[in-house]
């Protein structure tokens, strides 16, 4: 995946989290959408008065105004068009304010599982992704056969994967191809996964890889 047809989209993110903010500014910007921040609800209403997101993603749990509030707000303010996900770490919090449901069009759970992510992005905004015609078919390495990097480098690539960080993951698969020359079959896998987002077969593959020095 490298993008997706059409017009260009504006998402607005707005995460009191700068770790949050930034994550997401990883993934969605390389796939060509205009992505914006704001670091609590009113800085996001200030920003919306001067541009028109496609897609709001709103963190629930904010100081001084919670991201209920910033959705009713924003639909108040003229933003019908808009559609709107609301983003938590607690599932109680989907269900705390019912009247709030019509304000909003998904929800999704911290950390965000970045497949869910695009595959709901896809669905709100209805656009279709573009795939590579020339990508390099993935590579045969099989941990149960392949050269098995060092169980530290193993155990930081499941840390990162855990928290969904794909420029991090990037970095260090860079450093470990730079580092471990015999080890190139196992990051070009690992790069091919991590550049299709397939962020399950990612983590099933690292898992099976630590099971078999433990």
């Amino acid at each position: 995946m490298f993008g997706y047809h059409g017009p260009r989209k504006t998402i607005l993110v707005t995460d009191d989290d700068p770790i949050q903010r930034d994550l997401l500014r990883e993934v969605l910007t390389p796939l060509g959408f205009i992505l914006l921040s704001a670091p609590d609800g009113p800085a996001c209403l200030a920003l919306a008065q001067h541009c028109r997101p496609d897609l709001f993603l709103l963190d629930i749990s904010m100081a001084g105004m919670t991201g209920w509030t910033v959705a009713e707000t924003l639909r108040s303010n003229g933003h019908h068009q808009a559609r709107i996900l609301m983003v938590s770490a607690s599932a109680l919090e989907a269900h705390g304010a019912p009247l709030a449901q019509p304000f909003h069009d998904g929800y999704l759970m911290k950390p965000i599982d970045i497949p869910r992510l695009l595959e709901m992005i896809r669905q709100l905004l209805k656009i279709e992704w573009q795939y590579e015609t020339d990508q390099v078919a993935v590579t045969h390495w099989k941990p149960e056969t392949g050269s098995r990097p060092p169980v530290k480098d193993v155990e930081e690539l499941i840390d990162l994967g855990q928290m969904g960080y794909i420029r991090a993951i990037q970095v260090k698969l860079d450093t470990l191809g730079n580092e471990h020359p015999e080890h190139a079959d196992f990051v070009a896998q690992m790069r091919t996964l991590i550049d299709r987002f397939d962020l399950d077969q990612y983590m099933a593959t690292l898992k099976t890889l630590y099971s078999y020095d433990h």
